[in-house]
């Protein structure tokens, strides 16, 4: 793989991310439900995704795309993570360095707390 085709795969910020989530254990179906210049939302049989402030910084040799993201599963959990995805050229190819940030908040059971 290059790094223009490493770009070219994100000109639809929406279908990037479906598939992106689409091999992901436990979920079943995914909708695209709005998309924008710098946010992206999906519906999963799970819940619902926010990917927002999505920048890009590109050059020659490489990409680097950042996005924090919301996912709600259900009434009971919510993740908001903050990825960094940088893509740079290499010898072999194309090298991928991905961090990510994450707080999960859960609503305990009625009765505990």
């Amino acid at each position: 793989m290059t790094i223009q085709q490493v770009k070219n795969t994100f000109k639809s910020q929406g279908e990037h991310y479906v598939g992106v989530i689409r091999p992901m254990p436990g979920l079943t179906s995914f909708e695209l439900v709005e998309q924008g210049s710098d946010f992206v939302t999906i519906r999963t049989n799970e819940g619902h995704m926010k990917c927002t402030c999505i920048s890009k910084r590109v050059d020659a040799e490489s990409f680097i795309m950042e996005f924090d993201e919301e996912y709600q599963a259900g009434t009971k959990v919510t993740t908001n993570s903050h990825f960094l995805d940088d893509f740079t050229t290499s010898d072999s190819g194309v090298k991928h360095r991905t961090a990510i940030t994450r707080s999960v908040q859960s609503t305990p059971p009625d009765g505990d707390t």
